[in-house]
């Protein structure tokens, strides 16, 4: 019998297969987030030479000092096609998939989350990606960040020292360490 396998985006197709996406009710999606690990594809707006990331303030739970931009990646579509969707969704800038840059994946579990119910936590693999971007993106993602997810304007210049400062999640600084290797 023979494969018949295919790759595109990055993921392996068998048969040409396709998923069918599905919305879990209110009442099936805390089941869900506490029977399976979640994906998620996130950004990191850097500034390579001034060794700087832009981050936005989250106003929501479960991400306390997690201030990066992006959201679950859905069944089917590639990590750079997530990423891609989700920065447009939340800065209003439209970057092709080949503009980001694959840096670190991390995982954490969370003690809650925002939806209802609050409390019952999750686990997430998260893929981060780097994208550069010029100076009217940059302003463009500041005054358009997504009002439920980030702080009005919130987009704020990071080097190492004031992350460690502003007490911002470890794995933002594990990040910043990989992407800006000390001593170079």
């Amino acid at each position: 019998m023979k494969m018949n396998i295919s790759k595109r985006g990055g993921i392996y197709i068998e048969d040409r297969h396709k998923i069918k996406k599905v919305r879990l009710d209110d009442r099936d999606y805390p089941k869900a987030i506490g029977a399976m690990i979640g994906v998620c594809a996130d950004a990191i707006i850097i500034d390579p030479e001034k060794k700087i990331f832009f981050l936005p303030r989250r106003v929501v739970k479960p991400m306390k000092g997690y201030w990066s931009i992006g959201g679950r990646r859905f069944p089917g579509d590639s990590a750079a096609a997530s990423v891609a969707k989700n920065f447009m969704r939340e800065t209003g800038v439209k970057a092709p998939r080949g503009r980001f840059r694959l840096i670190s994946t991390i995982e954490v579990i969370w003690k809650d989350r925002k939806e209802s119910p609050v409390n019952i936590g999750k686990h997430d693999i998260i893929q981060f990606f780097a994208i550069k971007l010029d100076k009217k993106e940059l302003a463009h993602a500041s005054a358009n960040l997504c009002k439920t997810e980030y702080a009005a304007g919130s987009l704020e210049a990071f080097d190492r020292k004031k992350m460690v400062s502003k007490q911002l999640h470890p794995a933002l600084i594990d990040i910043y360490d990989k992407v800006f290797p000390r001593g170079r």
